[in-house]
């Protein structure tokens, strides 16, 4: 590294980070982003000069960062007008600069350390910083409630740690991430009222959000015309498992499933007369078992069947309609055959 930068290993990686994006063309400013979504107006920075925020404006001419810039300009200055394209737009020194290595390295510190307080100022709310530690929010015993913007109503969570929307339930816990996890585009329900605020953090916690979702599911995907109840659950396994019930024809869907299944079942509703109809036809199919007898070793009908021997006279019992019966199998009876 060069002498006159003493930098902790973290402050090095974070300048590399720039450093690799500015060498690669990829910075972002509000006016370059504008262009990326098409949008025809024109985004002129805060500073005062009345310029598009572009990116040789934020390296170069913004007011923001005259201090930063100032020691540089005061250093490079009989090569500042000769500059290439290249350089000044991504800080890359051709092969015959007229820089030295110093000052090349003069001019893509402080580039970076530019673009540092740029990318702070971008994401930050209201163009306020973001706190000193980046992993955690702020706590105070009296904090200052978070300003409201694109609709959204914030307020801090129960714990004081980050901040939420009270009407569309998105939160972040570092406050420098307001702008670009809240604020930053417009709240879905920001015309619902203050008695239909949520007062915990959470897209899964916010009935706004889950009747919406529930209103775009019928929409969508029942086109069958099923009378649709839902749970209000969304997760994919008991007890937190959301399930769809059709109340017409009473069949079910898990809510993962509500795209591919649903769309392809026609809702036919159980009537009464279907019901009754159906137990008919199942007591009319019913048909009695027939009761069977083993017979062992060698045996008349006449001892095998008390019941039907004891209707028997011996003046009956020679008689041709009891041979006959003798004669004729049982269909109720079957005999053993082989050996014993």
């Amino acid at each position: 590294g060069h002498p006159g930068l003493q930098l902790t290993p973290e402050e090095a990686w974070m300048k590399l980070a720039v450093l690799r994006r500015m060498l690669a063309g990829g910075l972002l400013t509000q006016s370059r982003i504008r262009r990326h979504r098409r949008h025809n107006e024109i985004h002129v920075c805060e500073c005062g000069l009345g310029e598009e925020s572009t990116v040789e404006h934020v390296s170069w001419r913004c007011k923001h960062f005259d201090h930063i810039r100032q020691p540089m300009l005061l250093q490079l200055n009989p090569h500042i007008q000769n500059l290439p394209v290249v350089t000044r737009y991504a800080a890359v020194a051709l092969r015959d600069t007229l820089l030295t290595q110093d000052e090349v390295i003069l001019l893509q510190s402080t580039l970076v350390q530019i673009w540092q307080s740029h990318i702070e100022r971008f994401y930050g709310e209201d163009n306020d910083p973001p706190p000193n530690d980046p992993d955690v929010g702020v706590r105070s015993d009296n904090p200052e409630p978070p300003k409201n913007a694109n609709g959204h109503s914030l307020a801090f969570k129960a714990d004081g740690i980050g901040v939420f929307c009270q009407k569309c339930g998105k939160h972040v816990t570092n406050l420098g991430h307001i702008k670009l996890k809240i604020t930053g585009k417009r709240c879905e329900f920001e015309h619902v009222s203050p008695s239909q605020y949520v007062d915990q953090p959470g897209k899964h916690n916010n009935q706004n959000r889950l009747q919406k979702a529930f209103q775009d599911m019928n929409e969508k995907y029942n086109k069958g015309n099923h009378v649709l109840e839902w749970n209000y659950k969304v997760g994919k396994k008991p007890p937190d498992e959301g399930i769809l019930n059709c109340t017409a024809c009473g069949r079910t869907w898990k809510w993962k499933d509500r795209v591919n299944n649903l769309p392809k079942t026609v809702c036919k509703p159980i009537t009464i007369d279907n019901n009754i109809s159906l137990q008919k036809s199942a007591s009319s199919s019913a048909v009695e078992p027939v009761v069977r007898r083993r017979l062992r070793g060698k045996q008349t009908i006449s001892q095998a069947s008390p019941s039907a021997s004891s209707n028997l006279t011996p003046e009956t019992l020679h008689s041709p309609s009891v041979a006959a019966t003798e004669s004729v199998p049982r269909k109720d009876l079957f005999f053993r055959t082989g050996i014993g």
